[in-house]
Parts: C-alpha cells; sequence; structure tokens
C-alpha cells in the first residue's frame, strides 16, 4: 500500500478553478455510468513502518492482492472485477508519502520471466495470513518489477524500512526473490532415463532391466518376463526392475541372443505461467493489484526402447607386460603376465553354468613368442621382422575367462641383447568345440605389437677388459700413473640406443697403497689404503686400448701402488643404468702394480748392490751397457784375479734376471 497527496501548487487559485478542480476530481472518483459495480479494497495484512504502511490490501472478493506498480497513486477508489494477464502495462506518476519521497515514478511494460516470477511469489507466499511475511511479499515484488524509472523511489524505501528497524523485511523478501529466481521456470518436458539392461555377471541369458519413473508398460522380444509372458504392466508411477529370461545354451556353446525390450511412459510436469490475476482500478492513474494464479501442469508421454546382445561369437583380445625387465643370461627365464579381455564392441566372454553348478567360461588358448637377442631397441610394428631370431615360446589357456594369467618359458636369454614378447590369438588354433559353435570369427587372428618396451627383457652387456700401468717405477713426492684400459664385449654384443649408438659405460679405477707388493686377489684386503680413483668412459672397443688420463698420488705416497679396475652401476648415466653388468678386474694385477721409488739423500754415500737386489733387475740394462761397452776389464788386470771373476759373474746373472721382468716372463696368467 502507498498513500499519496496531491503536489501543492506554488500560486494561489482563483475560487473559480478551485471549484472546476474538485469538480474534475469528483467525476474521476465517481462510478463511471454503465460500468459493473466493484468496491474499493481495504487495508488486509500491513504494517506501519515508521508511519508508512506496507503489506497486502483485500480486495471486495476476500482476496489478498499486492501492488505492481510501485510508486504509483494510492488505491483508495474500487477496482474492476480480476482477469489474468501476461503483461503489466506501462505507467508514470509523480507521488509523495509520509517516507518523505516525492518525485515521479515511471515504469515500462512488463512480461515473460520476471513477471513469471511475480506469479511464483504471490502464489507461494502472498497467501499468508502473517502480517511480516506479507510486508516481504510486497517488498520482494517491487523487487522483481525492477524497472531503472522506480529505482530511486524503491531505494528511497527499502532505505526508510532499514531505517525504522525493518531490516528483517528487507533480507526476508531478498530470500523470496532469489527463490522465485530459481524456481519459477517453465514446464520443460520430462526426460525419463533410458531402459538399461543389466545382464546377469553369473548367467547372461538373465537379467533384469531397469526402467524409469512414468513407466506404464514393457514388452520383450526374444525372452520373458517373470510372470512368463511377453507384456509386463507396470503401475504406480515409481522407477524399478525386472527380470527377464533369454534363450539358453541347452548345455551347448553356440550363437547370438538378442533381447529386445520397449516400453511407454506418461509424466506430469509442473510449471510457473508468467501471468497473474490483476484488479484494475476503477480510478485511472491508480495503482494495480494482483494476485498470482499458481502453477500449471502438462502431461507428457513417449516410448522407451533397448536392446541388448548376448553374442556368443566375441573378439578376445589381450595386453602383455612382463614383470622383470632386466634379466641376466646367468639362469633367468623368460616370464610375461597376460591379460585377456574382449575388443571394444565385442559380445560378453561366453560363460554358461557347468554340471557343478559352476559357472564355466569359454577356454581361449593363447600362444607367445620371444624374438632376440637384438643388438639395440626395435621399432615397435604391427609385424615381426622375417630375419627376426626366436628365443623362446610359451603358451596359456585362459579358461577362467577375463582376467590376468603369468606365463613363464622354459626357456631363457643366451646372452646380452633386446628381447620382445609377441602374443596372437588365432581362432584356427582353438579347440574344436569352439570351433564348431563358431565362438570366434572365422578367420579370427589377433596379435599385440612387436618392439614393445611393456612386452621386452634387456640383458645388459658384460665388458671386460685389460689393463698395463705404463711405467712400474715411480718417483717419490712426484708420481703419476698412466695407464691403458682395452675393453672387449663379452658373452655377446655390446648393446646400442636407438640411434643405433653403443650405450656408454664408465669405469672407475681405484688406487689402493700399501707397504709391500700386493698379492694378486679379486678383492681389495681390509688393510690396503684407498689413495685417489679415477673414471673412463668407454663406448666401443679401441685397438691398443683407451689411454687412461694421468693419474697424480699424493706426494707421500710410498712402498707399492696397484690399480683395480670397476663397472658400477652407480656410476652410470641414469638413463642407462642397468644396461651394462657390473664387474671388477683383481686387485694386485702385476701389469697394474708399480713400486714408488725413495729419492737419494744428499752427501750418502750408494750402497753397494746385491746380486740379489730388484734394483738391479729393473734397471738391468746398465749391466747391458757395461758389456756392449767393452769396458776393458782384461785390461785392468781384474779377469786373472778373483775379484774380477766374481764382479763378472755377478754381472751377468743381474742381467739375466732384469730381462725376465722386461720381458714379461714374470706376468701371472689372468
Amino acid at each position: 500500500m502507498i498513500r499519496t497527496t496531491a503536489r501543492p501548487r506554488r500560486r494561489r487559485i482563483a475560487l473559480p478553478a478551485v471549484l472546476a478542480l474538485v469538480i474534475g476530481l469528483g467525476l474521476l472518483t465517481a462510478p463511471v455510468i454503465g460500468a459493473p459495480s466493484a468496491e474499493a479494497a481495504t487495508e488486509g495484512r500491513m504494517l506501519e513502518i515508521g508511519g508508512w504502511p506496507v503489506g497486502a490490501f483485500r480486495s471486495s472478493s476476500g482476496e489478498y492482492v499486492y501492488c505492481v506498480e510501485p510508486g504509483a497513486v494510492e488505491p483508495s477508489g474500487a477496482q474492476k472485477s480480476a482477469r489474468t494477464v501476461s503483461s503489466l502495462p506501462a505507467y508514470s506518476a509523480y507521488t509523495f508519502d509520509q517516507s518523505g519521497w516525492k518525485g515521479t515514478v515511471t515504469s515500462g511494460a512488463l512480461s515473460g520471466k520476471r513477471l513469471r516470477q511475480i506469479n511464483y511469489v504471490l502464489w507461494e507466499h502472498g497467501r499468508t495470513k502473517s502480517k511480516a511475511k506479507a510486508v516481504a511479499v510486497q517488498l520482494a515484488v517491487w523487487m522483481l518489477r525492477g524497472d531503472p524509472g522506480a529505482e530511486a523511489w524503491l531505494d528511497h524505501h527499502l532505505g526508510w524500512v532499514r531505517a525504522n528497524g525493518g531490516k528483517a523485511y528487507i533480507d526476508r523478501a531478498r530470500e523470496l526473490v532469489a527463490e522465485a529466481q530459481a524456481q519459477a521456470v517453465v514446464a520443460v518436458a520430462p526426460k525419463p532415463k533410458p531402459l538399461r539392461i543389466e545382464p546377469d555377471e553369473a548367467d547372461p541369458t538373465t537379467g533384469t532391466v531397469a526402467y524409469p519413473a512414468g513407466t506404464t508398460e514393457l514388452r520383450i522380444d526374444g525372452g520373458a518376463f517373470d510372470n512368463g509372458g511377453e507384456l509386463l504392466k507396470v503401475s504406480g508411477g515409481k522407477a524399478g526392475r525386472a527380470t527377464w529370461t533369454a534363450t539358453p545354451h541347452d548345455e551347448e556353446w553356440q550363437g547370438e541372443q538378442v533381447v529386445s525390450i520397449t516400453g511407454n511412459w506418461k509424466l506430469k510436469a509442473a510449471g510457473w505461467p508468467a501471468k497473474v490475476s490483476v484488479q484494475p482500478p476503477v480510478v485511472a492513474l491508480q495503482q494495480r493489484l494482483a494476485a498470482g494464479i499458481g502453477p500449471v501442469t502438462s502431461t507428457f508421454s513417449g516410448r522407451l526402447s533397448t536392446t541388448e546382445r548376448t553374442d556368443i561369437a566375441f573378439e578376445p583380445v589381450l595386453s602383455t607386460l612382463v614383470e622383470e625387465r632386466m634379466l641376466s643370461a646367468d639362469g633367468d627365464r623368460f616370464s610375461d603376465t597376460v591379460e585377456f579381455e574382449i575388443a571394444d564392441g565385442s559380445a560378453p566372454w561366453p560363460s554358461r553354468e557347468g554340471d557343478d553348478g559352476q559357472i564355466e567360461y569359454a577356454p581361449v588358448l593363447a600362444q607367445g613368442t620371444v624374438y632376440g637377442p637384438f643388438e639395440a631397441p626395435q621399432e615397435p610394428g604391427d609385424d615381426v621382422p622375417d630375419d627376426a631370431p626366436t628365443a623362446g615360446d610359451a603358451a596359456v589357456i585362459a579358461e577362467h575367462g577375463p582376467g590376468e594369467y603369468r606365463v613363464e618359458s622354459t626357456a631363457g636369454p643366451t646372452g646380452p641383447g633386446y628381447y620382445y614378447w609377441v602374443w596372437r590369438i588365432r581362432e584356427e588354433e582353438q579347440t574344436a568345440e569352439l570351433r564348431e559353435a563358431d565362438l570366434l570369427p572365422q578367420g579370427y587372428d589377433f596379435s599385440d605389437d612387436f618392439g614393445l618396451v611393456d612386452e621386452g627383457h634387456v640383458v645388459p652387456t658384460g665388458l671386460r677388459w685389460d689393463t698395463e700401468l705404463e711405467e712400474r717405477v715411480l718417483d717419490a713426492g712426484d708420481a703419476v700413473l698412466r695407464d691403458r684400459l682395452t675393453v672387449e664385449p663379452h658373452g655377446g654384443v655390446w648393446l646400442r640406443d636407438e640411434s643405433g649408438d653403443r650405450i656408454p659405460a664408465v669405469i672407475r679405477l681405484t688406487v689402493y697403497g700399501s707397504d709391500t707388493e700386493p698379492a694378486r686377489a679379486a678383492t681389495a684386503p681390509e688393510d690396503a689404503r684407498r689413495l685417489t680413483e679415477a673414471r673412463v668412459e668407454v663406448d666401443r672397443p679401441v685397438d691398443g686400448g683407451v689411454v687412461v688420463d694421468p693419474i697424480e698420488l699424493p706426494s707421500d705416497t710410498r712402498g707399492w701402488v696397484t690399480v683395480q679396475a670397476c663397472l658400477y652401476a652407480e656410476d652410470q648415466p641414469e638413463r642407462w643404468r642397468g644396461y651394462t653388468e657390473e664387474w671388477c678386474d683383481d686387485y694386485g694385477i702385476p701389469e697394474e702394480t708399480a713400486r714408488i721409488s725413495e729419492p737419494e739423500q744428499p752427501g750418502q754415500p750408494e750402497e753397494p748392490a746385491r746380486p740379489d737386489d730388484p734394483e738391479l733387475a729393473l734397471t738391468g740394462s746398465d749391466g747391458d751397457s757395461m758389456l756392449s761397452a767393452g769396458v776393458p776389464l782384461v785390461g785392468l788386470g781384474l779377469l786373472g784375479s778373483g775379484a774380477g771373476a766374481l764382479l763378472l759373474g755377478g754381472l751377468l746373472r743381474q742381467r739375466s734376471r732384469g730381462g725376465a721382468r722386461h720381458y714379461g716372463l714374470h706376468h701371472p696368467g689372468r
């Protein structure tokens, strides 16, 4: 409700003019001759908020109605009979009221979504007996009318309500607006869920069909419902399930069974029309009052249909994944995990109840072959290369239907290389029972791809090497080892990468120190001192070996040093870790052992050489040079003396021993 008064004029008005105005207003408010009789609406459920009344009017018919033209003149006159409209007309008015408002309000015509929402609020909440709720309903209607020309009027009056303790009414009004925006929708044709046939997992010739709400009847083709017939009447309107039975296998594997189910459905749907019931004013320019007309219900119907093909002529496929990618040629066997399933679009895996009451699956045979060894990874492809070597084979029967089966070959790898499984399922290799029943398509031939990483094994490269120091005697304080490494593949090929390059290997050279000449052993003794390390990368055999970068020893190194070469997985590039087997040569190999010579002390006389002094053997060339230089021992008169004879004999013995070490006669076999 809005109470307004006329705008006061600033100039004096002559009496005749006043009389004319009064007469005119009387004519406007007087009943129109010939118009249907009507009564004025009265205050219904209203509250005064700061002296400004807000809420529902009560029409002459006793119905509670609300103002749908915010800011228009109060409906103090009578209303015409109610009529349903799908639009509200535009209006314009200048008003002022108890809240202090004065000004012009304009609004365009209203129809469609917002009128639908007004209908919802008036119907769902406007029929309340609560004055407080009626206030919220009236505010919500004005918010939904929402024309820009009435925005200032609405903001002013919401502020007035809030300032006079009515914030709760505004909050509730906004809740009603949000509710209407969400719920006031047009009636939409329902879309029932489709029929869904679900064969029984234990016996695919029986199962259920799930039907949606609103289903009135079902028909089956290719089977029967629980009632023994092909027609099933459905009542109650709720969703549910019905059980069906198709033609059984009669104890034998056989062809396709098609089950088709159709049905009818009927559903009602409610929606909110964009209409309200309006009571126009008898007096022009006064507010229109309205009530909701409520929702409308429509009935929709349609058909349902679905088909399930229990097709025993199916297409089994498989995929595999090796458990252990890296194998050893020393006793390992090829193994694989084979997972059986059906191809996309295939009928289910045929099954039936056996004589013992257990589910029996159609057994499918698969044959697997391992190809290799290959020096480099193979390009994946549909076909196996014609010249691919065969390393092993295996077979598995999927007698338990789809699922995983672990398979192990009786064969194992013969040496380093890449190996690949390839599996196949062929109709011609199946049992006579399955072939006669045509459970697999005629000539069916499935094979997985060749060269797949997940279906491959790798046997790492085995490397062996010889090493030899260039110098066996080193000067103390300035000792540098110069080593040479000659590498060859052992037990087979040297693996290559995808580009055809040999996979590099890093060999660690560890230098150990000891006080005495080290004895050859598989591993270094516990008391061996680790002096330093070096690493060398090799990727192919090299004639004459690979020269290792000089290895500098600590300046205080004394006694003996020896080099042990090892290939450790942790030293390899991460990508190729495991592609070369770990191995070490011996500790204390003579060719890898050197002695650190002590420096001579200044002013100290040289100790006479003894016949068994190894220094003479290692430097036996001094004896050679003495003899070859033709030292005139005879001229010195030494040959004839006993001392000369002893000296000459000692030199000859030293020469003989020194030549044996020099030419490697003291080189133990490896």
